[in-house]
This record gives structure tokens, C-alpha cells and sequence, in this order.
């Protein structure tokens, strides 16, 4: 005994023209397009809901600025300034210098 899943009649669709299967793949198509829309539209909203709810929980992080330690070198003010305004900008305020090396470069 075999079964058979996919058969072909083209008897049963001979009674359908062909503007009535456009119509129907275009209600399909617009049926599936809403519910995709609904669903993303219910994710935002419940993602948006969360964030609020998360934040009125939860307690706020207060962060206190840390101290900067002075570098004792030996190198030109002006550079160790250029070089300390360039980490306090790349980095927000939140970057250090621990140390500076100064490397030669050899000649060949």
C-alpha cells in the first residue's frame, strides 16, 4: 500500500481564473505583511516597556571621577600637555597615562 502526498489535478483547478489566484496571493500577500508588522510593532512596544520598567527599578549608577596622578618626566611640558589633551579627548575624561617610554630608533 503506497500513499501518495503530492498529486496533480488539474481538474480541480480549472474552475479558478487566473485573476482570482492574483487575488488571492495578493490577500495572502497583504495578510502576511500586516501580521509581520503587528508582531514587530508588539516586540518594540514590549522592548520599550522594558527599558522603562528596568530603569525605574533598578537604582542609578553613580560614578565619581578619579583622581589623576601627576607623571614625573623628563619631557618637554608642551608635548606631555598635547599628549594628555589628545587621551582626555579620544577617551572622554576617562583614559590615564600610566607611563611614557621614549624609543630610539635605530639607524641602518
Amino acid at each position: 500500500m503506497t500513499i501518495n502526498y503530492f498529486t496533480f489535478n488539474p481538474s480541480k483547478n480549472e474552475d479558478k481564473t487566473m485573476t482570482e489566484e492574483l487575488n488571492l496571493a495578493l490577500q495572502l500577500l497583504l495578510i502576511g505583511m500586516v501580521s509581520v508588522f503587528l508582531i514587530l510593532g508588539i516586540v518594540v512596544a514590549l522592548g520599550k516597556l522594558l527599558v522603562t520598567v528596568v530603569n525605574r527599578i533598578s537604582p542609578e549608577v553613580v560614578t565619581t571621577p578619579k583622581k589623576r596622578t601627576k607623571i614625573a618626566t623628563s619631557f618637554n611640558p608642551k608635548k606631555l600637555a598635547a599628549l594628555t589633551a589628545v587621551v582626555d579627548i579620544v577617551t572622554q575624561q576617562q583614559g590615564v597615562i600610566k607611563s611614557i617610554k621614549k624609543h630610539r630608533i635605530l639607524n641602518s
